[in-house]
């Protein structure tokens, strides 16, 4: 902690509980990013994930251009919200929370197709809710298959904003993920299907870039299966 930091948590040691839930009430009226940091930390356990959906569909999303400085004061009103789902990812990951942190990854995506984004503000939650997903997944929770299938889509289909590295997810991915070569022996292999998939719905300004970036990706894979043999 800084020196503020020391002198503001003397200052509320001295508040009573009615004073600081006046104040609190007072910023959360005035500041929709704290509004959204008390809604969610006040949430009880069971309606944790209910709670985090409504923030984050309400948060990460937005149908108006966003300009330079409206993108900067829109990252910084999400921010609680990723906050709370890199919370999530430590105290308690689950299949929920993937699903979740994958839908707000969607969203940010979105806006940043929409804004002027030439500070970077919202580029940096979007790959911080990618560092979330890593750490999810890391935890064991996610299905092979469904992650295979997102790892397509988001890379190769939603945006080409963002890389997808199968190494980084070699292990959440394990055999059933990565035993899929793209070879007419093994035709029912379910990442051939994938492969096959993907090329066709490739964004239309990204067709080259996507195509080399589908077969860079398919050779990672050839070799990571490689290592679970």
């Amino acid at each position: 902690m800084n020196r503020g930091d020391d002198q503001l948590a003397d200052s509320l040691g001295r508040l009573g509980d009615h004073e600081i839930r006046a104040l609190l009430l007072k910023a959360a009226a005035d500041h929709d990013d704290v509004a959204r940091a008390v809604r969610l930390a006040g949430a009880a356990p069971a309606d944790r994930i209910a709670s985090l959906k409504s923030e984050v569909d309400g948060a990460l999303r937005t149908r108006r251009f966003l300009g330079y400085r409206e993108s900067i004061e829109w990252a910084q009103d999400a921010a609680p919200v990723v906050d709370e789902l890199a919370n999530k990812a430590v105290v308690a990951p689950s299949r929920d929370l993937l699903a979740l942190v994958e839908r707000a990854i969607g969203h940010v995506v979105k806006v940043i197709l929409k804004a002027d984004d030439s500070s970077g503000t919202i580029g940096d939650l979007a790959r911080r809710l990618l560092e979330i997903h890593e750490q999810v997944c890391d935890a064991g929770v996610a299905d092979p298959v469904r992650l295979a299938r997102w790892m397509v889509r988001f890379g190769f289909d939603d945006q080409d904003f963002f890389a997808v590295d199968p190494v980084r997810y070699a292990s959440a991915l394990g055999d059933d993920g990565l035993a899929v070569p793209r070879t007419p022996e093994e035709p029912t292999s379910r990442w051939q299907q994938l492969w096959r998939w993907a090329p066709t719905h490739l964004p239309a300004n990204g067709t080259l870039s996507g195509r080399a970036r589908l077969r860079d990706m398919e050779r990672t894979v050839r070799e990571l299966r490689g290592s679970f043999a």
